[in-house]
């Protein structure tokens, strides 16, 4: 969905597919709530996206949005 600017996973998630935001336009901010690990390009083409909250402590960090892959 594009609409959507700002999104916090619940604490219960236990996987995440890759591509899960693929193209999410207005994505602005997400918050990981204690999620750990992200699949691959997570965030691809999430141009708009700012924030990533509780990101510190990730064990997988490919996550990558269009504008990183180099």
């Amino acid at each position: 969905n594009t609409n959507i600017e700002s999104i916090t996973l619940p604490a219960s998630l236990q996987e995440m597919g890759t591509f899960v935001f693929d193209f999410c336009d207005d994505l602005v901010s997400v918050d990981l709530n204690g999620y750990t690990v992200l699949p691959e390009m997570a965030f691809w083409s999430c141009d708009a996206l700012k924030e990533v909250k509780g990101s510190e402590n990730l064990e997988d960090r490919s996550c990558k949005r269009k504008n990183d892959v180099g």
